[in-house]
């Protein structure tokens, strides 16, 4: 993974995983998270001129709103 670290672009760091790596930035996000790292659907990433890396069409398929009971305790 390259990152910057307090916004500091001129220094790109690099991380590395000998092992499997959880993606966990809440499912708003990581969708597109996987998608602008070259995951997802090869229609969309073609069309944003990034690189298909694994063509997956579910990756940010399928998000629903998930309403739920709403009320007000006194």
């Amino acid at each position: 993974v390259e990152y910057i670290l307090d916004g500091d672009r001129e220094r790109v760091l690099t991380a590395y995983a000998n092992k499997e790596v959880i993606l966990g930035a809440g499912g708003l996000i990581d969708p597109a998270i996987l998608q602008r790292s070259g995951i997802g659907s090869a229609a969309l990433l073609n069309s944003l001129d990034i690189p298909v890396i694994i063509d997956n069409p579910n990756v940010g398929a399928n998000m629903q709103n998930h309403y739920g009971p709403v009320g007000v305790v006194t």
